[in-house]
């Protein structure tokens, strides 16, 4: 009875009505050439990879698209991979008025596999919300009630890691689980682990 019991369908009878020419005219409006991006991933010669794309995906004239170039090559902008410095407390709150709760997500640096210290990392990330008994699931959900669950994750890149925990909860009580939260990771940082939280989650991965 609400709009998540339906999935992605607006109803049975409204897609049994769509056709091949409603297809296509929703493929020329949605899917046109010149919408879309073209990202290069890489160490690149900036100037000799612009020269490539600009020769292999020309722009159609008059909004005609030529056969064999199935692609448009409009700005071509280049993004400096390189992160930005991290601020202590940053918190960007995206509001969604109609939604009755609320994503949370906190992110740190995290390690990279290259280091010596990226099994311990990945034990103290399971140690704190990779399972269901983990400390920050023993906490903020089951003593707090703040929400169904909450985990954590360790991503690493070559050249970027990044520590984060996920949780969603009631619009009102965020401010709550992100106090309560960190309050947890703080403890953690100074100590407050037991040898036992440490056999587990070892043994868990």
């Amino acid at each position: 009875g609400t709009v998540y019991g339906r999935g992605g369908l607006l109803s049975a009878s409204e897609l049994v009505k769509v056709g091949r020419r409603d297809v296509l005219d929703v493929q020329a409006r949605f899917r046109d050439p010149s919408r879309g991006t073209i990202l290069v991933v890489g160490q690149v010669d900036r100037a000799k990879i612009r020269k490539q794309i600009e020769a292999r995906f020309q722009t159609p004239k008059d909004g005609d698209l030529k056969q064999g170039a199935p692609l448009v090559a409009g700005a071509i902008r280049f993004r400096d991979p390189r992160l930005p410095a991290a601020k202590p407390d940053h918190i960007f709150l995206i509001g969604r008025p109609k939604l009755n709760q609320a994503n949370v997500k906190l992110g740190f640096p995290g390690v990279s596999p290259a280091d010596s210290d990226y099994p311990a990392a990945q034990v103290l990330s399971a140690l704190l919300g990779e399972y269901f008994y983990s400390r920050l699931n023993r906490v903020i959900r089951d003593e707090k009630g703040l929400t169904y669950s909450i985990a954590t994750s360790l991503s690493a890149l070559e050249e970027a890691a990044m520590f984060s925990v996920s949780a969603a909860t009631q619009n009102a009580k965020v401010g709550e689980l992100v106090a309560e939260t960190k309050k947890i990771l703080s403890a953690v940082a100074y100590g407050d682990i037991t040898q036992e939280e440490v056999t587990t989650a070892r043994d868990y991965l």
